[in-house]
Order: C-alpha cells, then sequence, then structure tokens
C-alpha cells in the first residue's frame, strides 16, 4: 500500500502556470524594466498635474463663492436701509 503523501502531484516552482514572485516570493522577484519604470513614472507625473490643476480649480471655486455670498450680503443691508 503506498502512502497518502506519494499519491498527491507534485507542485513545482517551475510550473509554466505560476509566476516567479508566487512561488520564490516577493523579496526575488525581478526589477521591472527600464521602459515601464519611466512610462509609470511619466503616468505618475501626469496624475499628480491632474490633482494640482483641479485642487486650483476647487480653490477658485470655493473662493468665487465665498464672493457671492459677501456681495449678496452687501446688497441685501442696501436694500434694508
Amino acid at each position: 500500500m503506498t502512502p497518502a503523501w506519494r499519491l498527491k502531484p507534485a507542485t513545482f516552482a517551475a510550473q509554466p502556470d505560476a509566476s516567479p514572485c508566487s512561488a520564490i516570493g516577493a523579496m526575488v522577484c525581478p526589477a521591472p524594466s527600464k521602459l515601464k519604470v519611466r512610462q509609470l513614472a511619466q503616468q505618475n507625473q501626469k496624475l499628480k498635474r491632474d490633482l494640482h490643476r483641479k485642487d486650483k480649480a476647487l480653490a477658485e471655486t470655493a473662493a468665487l463663492l465665498v464672493l457671492q455670498k459677501k456681495v449678496q450680503d452687501i446688497w441685501k443691508e442696501d436694500e434694508d436701509i
């Protein structure tokens, strides 16, 4: 009679469907290519510029709303007099 541990199929890190990082661990994963790093850096810069632009637009909108409220308050005071 064969032991139960011998009946299980063996799994190896060299199987084609397994990624190298999952079998060995994240510490030994191959480094990304320079092209990929450059693309990610460019994407990061683009996202930062977009975020900065949207932040400025939001600040401008908030300032305009505050000014609009102040103008409305001034006109109400003039009408009361």
